[in-house]
């Protein structure tokens, strides 16, 4: 503030000063004055004062990130009247690291682009600005850390009623994908499959058995490095077929009606259906099998059947469903709806005799 320094500039005959000579995280004061050939103003009486940059500001990638790729593009802000920027990278915080690279980008250039970094790794970087006449300090080292390797996406860990599906994250820097599936946690049984997929994070299974434990894990690699098998996961396939429709233990008024169930999606290929009159299915009404996940047919009036379902696939076929039941009503000339069923008639699509009872009801 006593401007005594050898940083001085006085005589210019513009409102304005600019300077690119200014040393990195300096205070500066400054003043001014008017003059002319016959008379000089008073200084102002306080002094201005600024304070350059003392070092570079990083951006990107965040501080204690992890990564989801093993390439990073290093970013941070310049600083005005900088000429070059120097970095540094290394997998210790003191950078002397026989992994320590470094280099140096022109002022436009305030990124770099590393790739085949290892799978696992926490990495430390800095970056400095320098110029003609003076280099800023280090910025505080960030830090971040590429992934350790796969996760496992779908189905999930212990997932029951899976399909015959398996995916998992992508790492686009480690296209090579090798996988094991098998009915141990140690994969070691016969039934145990393996393969290498290239840009893939997904396969789907063939031949997998119903009611069956499953386990899976898979790991990266790309030319530099791989990341070793993850965690395995594992999923149930369902045993059975659920039924859906009609409710168990419901009394219907359709003599004719559709029977559903759900679909196993483990390359099932056809469901075989029972209907009987008692429920050890000694007295079978109707038995068969269909592609899709319904069967129509007639019933009598005043009966009760039973039904099951199960799946049926090239590799294997599963355990009949839980047994489910639905009754008829009786009906003659002398008998009618209570006002109850009435409601329960209006459930389903009405045959024409359907519509003839529920007139009865209502003249009732």
């Amino acid at each position: 503030p006593a401007f005594n320094s050898n940083i001085m500039v006085d005589d210019i005959s513009y409102s304005c000063y600019y300077t690119n000579q200014l040393l990195y995280g300096k205070t500066y004061y400054w003043h001014v004055r008017p003059f002319t050939s016959y008379d000089t103003a008073y200084w102002q009486t306080q002094p201005w004062t600024f304070t350059t940059a003392a070092n570079v500001q990083l951006t990107q990638p965040l501080d204690s990130s992890v990564l989801t790729d093993l390439s990073a593009v290093l970013r941070w802000e310049g600083i005005g009247g900088s000429t070059h920027y120097i970095y540094e990278y290394d997998t210790v915080p003191t950078f002397n690291s026989p992994a320590l690279q470094s280099g140096v980008r022109p002022e436009n250039y305030l990124y770099m682009s590393i790739y085949d970094l290892p799978f696992g790794t926490t990495y430390y970087w800095r970056v400095r600005a320098y110029n003609d006449i003076d280099t800023s300090a280090w910025t505080p080292a960030w830090q971040f850390t590429t992934p350790s390797g796969i996760t496992l996406d779908y189905p999930t860990d212990n997932a029951v009623d899976a399909c015959n599906t398996i995916s998992w994250n992508s790492i686009p820097s480690a296209p090579y994908y090798d996988y094991k599936f098998d009915t141990t946690p140690a994969f070691n049984s016969p039934e145990l499959r393996s393969g290498t997929l290239v840009n893939s994070t997904s396969i789907a299974l063939a031949d997998l058995h119903y009611g069956t434990t499953y386990y899976w894990t898979v790991q990266a690699y790309n030319a530099v490095d791989s990341s070793g098998w993850c965690m395995p996961y594992s999923f149930t396939t369902v045993n059975a077929p659920t039924l859906s429709s009609p409710s168990n233990g419901i009394t219907t008024s359709a003599s004719s009606r559709y029977l559903y169930w759900n679909s196993i999606c483990l390359n099932t290929t056809q469901y075989e259906y029972c209907v009987a009159t008692d429920s050890n299915f000694l007295s079978i009404v109707y038995n068969g099998t269909t592609t899709g996940t319904s069967f129509y047919n007639s019933y009598g009036y005043g009966m009760t059947y039973y039904w099951k379902v199960r799946a049926i696939s090239n590799a294997d076929t599963s355990d009949w469903s839980p047994v489910w039941n639905f009754s008829t009503y009786c009906y003659s000339n002398n008998t009618y709806l209570e006002t109850d069923e009435a409601i329960t008639l209006l459930t389903h699509l009405p045959t024409e005799e359907d519509i003839l009872v529920f007139i009865a009801v209502q003249s009732n």
